[in-house]
């Protein structure tokens, strides 16, 4: 099935010659949508994931997000302590899913192999053209992806990154409310980094980047920004330097 992809300036002012200034918007077929419908019933259950993801979750949300944030820094507050976090976003991250490295994922949570072969063919399969001034280009094929305006989109994209939340948790640096980590929180391909110390962030953000580099996502380094909350009895002169990539 074609998916047609409808380019949309992203907000006025924006320069319209500018391809990077446009977000797609993918316009899925009905039968494609009663699909995946359909598999999301049967496939539900392998969907699942950590306790640091508030995206495309029921029953979550961003203002869960925030508030789970704010407790973590206040808690630190309260302690005359503060927090250093790293605000990243994976860019275009639904684009760069890797197929073979999804249905490896879905196969080790225990799915049907028929299931996930077909998921696989659904995604790798996919074709799409291009709306512009009311025509359509050719058609065109990508090699990577999840399904553009697919219902299983979000949750197959949660899947493939679930495993470095859980990563990080189990790495045993960052912020910690009892015995239990809370270095990572998500909502969708935006996440947030905690840690007490730059040490312990700098080594949660080098295990982000040799994730990214395994699975082809790319953390858009002009979106990374680095804070600091905490008390004025701790408060720093100078940010310290911490590093994505190499880059400061």
């Amino acid at each position: 099935m074609t998916v047609n992809i409808l380019p949309i300036v992203k907000k006025k002012g924006l320069d319209a010659k500018d391809s990077q200034n446009y977000r797609p918007i993918a316009l899925a077929t009905a039968a494609s949508k009663i699909l995946e419908h359909a598999l999301f019933e049967k496939i539900s259950t392998y969907l699942g994931v950590g306790k640091h993801q508030f995206g495309y979750k029921h029953g979550h949300g961003t203002e869960l997000a925030v508030f789970t944030l704010k407790s973590i820094v206040n808690v630190y507050k309260e302690q005359g302590s503060s927090v250093l976090a790293t605000f990243m976003n994976a860019s275009k991250a639904f684009d760069c899913v890797l197929h073979a490295k999804l249905c490896t994922k879905l196969l080790d949570r225990g799915m049907n192999a028929s299931i996930v072969k077909l998921l696989y063919i659904w995604c790798k399969t996919q074709k799409f053209q291009i709306v512009w001034n009311g025509r359509l280009s050719r058609s065109f094929m990508i090699e990577k992806s999840v399904r553009q305006g697919g219902v299983l989109s979000p949750c197959l994209f949660n899947v493939y990154m679930d495993s470095l939340g859980l990563m990080l948790t189990d790495l045993g640096v960052g912020c910690r409310i009892g015995r239990r980590f809370s270095n990572n929180l998500w909502y969708a391909d935006d996440l947030v980094l905690l840690a007490p110390t730059v040490a312990a962030l700098q080594k949660l953000i080098d295990v982000c980047h040799n994730y990214a580099s395994e699975h082809n996502i790319i953390f858009n380094e002009k979106k990374t920004v680095c804070m600091r909350f905490g008390t004025t009895s701790a408060k720093i002169k100078h940010f310290p330097i911490i590093s994505i990539n190499s880059n400061n």
